[in-house]
């Protein structure tokens, strides 16, 4: 994330980075999932974690959250099998790599961090409000 905003403000693009559901992007059209044929951008949101491209900023949070809380409510409409190898890490990454990494680089507050978590759970993003959008991305991947 940091080196994508340094960037952004070096060359004068600050905003660059694309919104995606999950949180933004430096470069979905080449980045490390997106399919890179003839400008087609990146659908791949369930990669979004594992991806170099991938930056999250305090504005993104209720987005990030938004994600979290709609693959926690997966976990009692999947097999056990399928939640284990597709689903569980992913609350795990963000509680671990995004927001507790973001907390120590001071990235964002525990107040945003607590204040996006609980709006999230209330009224997600409208990407994540569908009951059926994992399904519909693993389709995708």
């Amino acid at each position: 994330m940091g080196m994508c905003l340094v960037q952004e403000l070096l060359s004068g693009t600050l905003g660059a980075t694309e919104r995606t559901p999950v949180g933004r992007c430096s470069d979905n059209k080449h980045g490390e999932f997106a399919p890179k044929h003839a400008g087609a951008m990146c659908q791949s949101f369930m990669n979004c974690l594992r991806c170099r491209n991938y930056v999250v900023t305090g504005d993104d949070l209720w987005r990030l959250f938004s994600f979290y809380w709609r693959v926690l409510n997966e976990r009692g409409r999947v097999s056990k099998r399928r939640w284990e190898r597709h689903l569980a890490h992913i609350p795990r990454v963000i509680d671990r790599d995004v927001v507790q990494d973001g907390l120590v680089r001071k990235v964002f507050t525990k107040e945003q961090v607590d204040a996006a978590r609980e709006r999230a759970r209330r009224e997600p993003h409208p990407f994540w409000a569908g009951e059926t959008i994992i399904g519909e991305l693993e389709s995708f991947a």
